[in-house]
């Protein structure tokens, strides 16, 4: 997956659908999420996650940046905006972690499909 400024995306898609065949599909978001661009939003997150009380978690929660468990909440969410995803090592972290019931929230199951293919993959 790649995110960033939308010329650097099509030279991206360009390339590599010369070079591979391979085509892209562009998701519908409204920015430039898990990218430098997202700097401004995270420097906004890191100050108003100062002003929160976190408590600590009844069981672990993984960072898809670093696919493991958070260590510094505050910190690595805002961290997580500028990050890539790293979709794989996630689901491969948690399943090493005896994770195997994965549940979706939200409208449709693209994720629980996602998942699926990615631990059958592996």
């Amino acid at each position: 997956m790649l995110s960033g400024a939308t010329d650097a995306i099509a030279e991206a898609e360009e390339l590599a659908r010369e070079e591979t065949g391979a085509r892209a599909r562009r998701l519908p978001v409204s920015a430039a999420f898990h990218s430098p661009l997202m700097q401004p939003a995270a420097a906004r997150l890191a100050e108003a996650l100062s002003r929160v009380e976190i408590q600590p978690a009844a069981f672990p929660v993984y960072a898809n940046g670093s696919a493991a468990p958070f260590v510094d909440v505050r910190r690595e969410l805002s961290e997580n905006l500028l990050r890539a995803v790293r979709w794989r090592e996630t689901m491969l972290a948690l399943r090493a972690a005896g994770i195997d019931r994965y549940v979706e929230h939200g409208p449709g199951a693209v994720l629980t499909g996602l998942v699926k293919r990615t631990l059958a993959a592996a």
